[in-house]
């Protein structure tokens, strides 16, 4: 199991009590996701699997940070959370983050329910995954792949990618500027910028196409650190 710092409080630990547990729910901005923590913390309390994990500050991870190996159901950041390896959130067990300050990694993969009040700023790769979770950016985000997938986000500042793909219009809410080049699921462009492992091609007639990402294994690759383009080296 993946240990956060002594500095990051939990109700595991005893660390962090049920009541500020639960008042620190309020935070959210996205109502439904202050109630379903709030429902979690009160879980807690009754001895259900999981923890609760608050700082109260700035937070630095010097390593990758994920919610299934950390055991958290929930992780409240009151500051920035900087993290130098990947952030991954999950759906199973459902994770809910909440960082009040800006989030910043070298990649991110969210399933779950992941809320920034700053900016999200990702060096390298933004993922979305499955279509039950949601992202909520209060500010900007900026990345250098953004592939919502399924995955619902709500960005109220500007996206800004270097390759944005898939049906972003339809998977991105708010009134900040978006990219103004999306490169489609179908598009021949993907054989010339990812690696051919990662995708599903065809060639009909002499016409060369794609059908799409092999997902699972282009996660594998964000999630471990390995080139997704080509001609990237790890």
């Amino acid at each position: 199991m993946y240990e956060l710092p002594a500095t990051v409080r939990s109700m595991r630990r005893g660390t962090l009590g049920a009541d500020e547990a639960l008042a620190l729910t309020a935070l959210f901005r996205d109502d439904p996701l202050a109630e379903v923590t709030a429902g979690i913390v009160r879980e807690i309390a009754d001895h259900a699997p999981g923890d609760i994990y608050f700082h109260d500050g700035d937070l630095h991870l010097p390593g990758d940070y994920a919610s299934d190996d950390a055991n958290a159901l929930v992780l409240i950041v009151r500051g920035n959370l900087t993290i130098d390896g990947v952030y991954c959130d999950t759906l199973d067990p459902d994770a809910f983050t909440l960082v009040t300050g800006d989030l910043k990694a070298n990649a991110v993969v969210t399933a779950g329910f992941l809320e920034v009040h700053g900016d999200l700023v990702v060096r390298d790769s933004l993922i979305g995954d499955y279509n039950d979770g949601s992202a909520y950016i209060a500010g900007n985000v900026r990345c250098g792949l953004f592939y919502p997938e399924n995955h619902h986000f709500t960005v109220l500042g500007d996206l800004e990618a270097g390759t944005a793909i898939g049906a972003v219009k339809h998977r991105v809410s708010g009134d900040g500027r978006r990219p103004s080049d999306v490169i489609g699921l179908e598009d021949a462009r993907l054989l010339d910028l990812f690696d051919h492992e990662l995708l599903r091609p065809f060639d009909m007639d002499g016409r060369q196409g794609v059908d799409g990402f092999e997902f699972r294994e282009l996660v594998a690759r964000v999630l471990t650190g390995q080139p997704v383009k080509r001609g990237m080296v790890a």
